[in-house]
């Protein structure tokens, strides 16, 4: 039965597909991160609107981004322009981007807005979130074996709470609880990615 568990928590990890070069998400405050990949140029991108929203317009703000974060209806992070390091701000309500060439006017910019986060920073460089959102074909196969392994820990859990009889002494029941507390945590970290 061990072995069986093993194999589930396994899983995710050994069929995971890399290398599919796009993706795009809908950002918290209702605009898109994209990637895109070209022969000679990698960009992620951050874009006003959504994909397929005819409300906003759908235009590139801030091109080659190398990290950001989410933080009060605000996308901060670090871009590359004609090779020199620069950093934004970009208001997600209004599509307002402030660049900065220098990082103490960039942290002054910050606190003046209010804009940095207290307890965690919760940088991003690449796709986020595997449970949630709108993607590229590739996502969904991506999800997949995360889907297989909690339908797998589900079916794990109700043969063993039926075979000890529900006994919270059990240590295996008490794995199987703090599994599924991780579980729940990351549903709700995918669902909610901005820092705090």
């Amino acid at each position: 039965m061990h072995k069986i568990l093993l194999l589930f928590l396994a899983l995710p990890h050994l069929a995971f597909s890399g290398g599919l070069s796009h993706w795009w998400r809908d950002t918290p405050g209702g605009n898109t991160i994209s990637y895109e990949s070209y022969a000679d140029d990698h960009r992620v991108m951050v874009h006003c609107g959504q994909m397929y929203d005819v409300v906003k317009d759908y235009h590139r703000v801030i091109d080659h981004v190398e990290r950001w974060y989410f933080y009060q209806n605000h996308v901060v992070g670090i871009y590359w322009e004609n090779g020199v390091r620069g950093y934004f701000i970009f208001a997600e309500d209004n599509c307002t981007c402030l660049t900065f060439t220098d990082l103490e006017s960039f942290e002054r910019q910050k606190k003046a807005m209010g804009i940095e986060p207290v307890f965690c920073t919760r940088w991003y460089s690449t796709y986020w979130g595997i449970l949630t959102g709108e993607g590229d074909f590739a996502e969904g196969l991506n999800r997949i074996p995360l889907y297989l392994l909690i339908f797998g820990l589900i079916i794990f859990a109700l043969i063993q709470l039926i075979r000890t009889r529900f006994s919270p002494k059990n240590r295996i029941n008490q794995f199987l609880l703090l599994a599924f507390c991780f579980i729940a945590l990351r549903v709700w970290l995918d669902i909610h990615p901005q820092s705090f």
